[in-house]
């Protein structure tokens, strides 16, 4: 790693990751295809959050927001 910066010290440090069970799908609202992560958090409950990059297109933040509301309550049902 040396080669690659003018650096005198590198740190690093190994590190542990615990990663939620999960799934993946599609919505459609209003002519957008959005994508849905579903994971299951320890306690069984699971919960669902809209693609980020896929709400980059729709509009200002306000659209951008009310379109992941109505993309992440509709997995709820």
């Amino acid at each position: 790693c040396f080669a690659e910066t003018t650096t005198l010290g590198v740190r690093w440090q190994l590190v542990h990751r615990a990663v939620l069970e999960r799934s993946t799908e599609t919505s459609l609202i209003d002519e957008h295809k959005v994508g849905l992560k579903h994971a299951t958090r320890p306690d069984g409950l699971s919960t669902a959050k809209a693609e980020m990059d896929d709400l980059a297109n729709a509009g200002d933040h306000k659209q951008r927001e009310q379109l992941r509301r109505q993309v992440e309550a509709k997995s709820e049902h």
